[in-house]
């Protein structure tokens, strides 16, 4: 034993566990420490089209993904990343709180894109990021997702972090 580990025995040895408390997640007892586990085994994946197919019907629906590239050419996707488009319509939120910001939100998607508009702006702002945070999700949760092609943060002129660009399919 080193003597870095005799200091230590030396202030621990008269320690005792607290009663009745539950250990902070991530410590453990070093008497209860296992042997690492292995690594799981590769699993071999069926090649036959009815695999495929039941590995189809199982799998969950996916979000939609708005922050790729597909779906548009690449001269479009600079214009509008680079917030270059023309923009239809413009929500600001500050100053609502979360159920008027959603409410706002779905409106403000269902009114443009029954007009065709192409490109919006919402603006969230910064503040403690609730509203920011909460925009992507309100859109899977009200089925707009399918209305959206696009969504990406603003540029910096627009309002940065805090605002959003977002560019809505074509009525078809």
């Amino acid at each position: 034993m080193d003597d870095d580990e005799k200091l230590w025995d030396h202030v621990t040895k008269d320690i005792e566990p607290l009663k009745n408390k539950e250990r902070p997640k991530g410590i453990t007892d070093p008497a209860e420490e296992k042997s690492p586990p292995k690594p799981p085994k590769k699993i071999r994946k069926a090649k036959t089209a009815h695999a495929v197919q039941a590995t189809a019907q199982n799998a969950k629906p996916q979000p939609h993904r708005h922050d790729d590239k597909s779906g548009i050419d690449r001269r479009n996707w600079e214009r509008f990343v680079k917030g270059k488009m023309p923009f239809d319509g413009r929500l600001d939120l500050h100053g609502m709180r979360q159920d008027e910001a959603h409410d706002a939100v779905t409106d403000f998607i269902k009114r443009h894109y029954a007009l065709k508009s192409r490109a919006l702006i919402i603006i969230t702002g910064k503040g403690r990021g609730i509203l920011r945070d909460n925009l992507k999700r309100w859109l899977d949760i009200d089925g707009l997702g399918h209305k959206i092609l696009k969504i990406v943060p603003a540029q910096q002129k627009d309002g940065g972090s805090g605002a959003f660009y977002l560019l809505l399919k074509r009525k078809r």
